[in-house]
């Protein structure tokens, strides 16, 4: 869950762009479920 926080945290940092932002998380959360449902 730490990783998780901590990487939502960088793409806060380093988008200045919402629209961005959002494409990244989206991306970034469906890989980790992915990987969850893979397990």
């Amino acid at each position: 869950m730490d990783t998780i926080i901590s990487r939502l945290y960088q793409l806060i940092k380093s988008t200045n762009n919402l629209i961005e932002l959002e494409e990244s998380i989206q991306i970034y959360m469906q890989e980790v479920f992915s990987s969850l449902l893979g397990e």
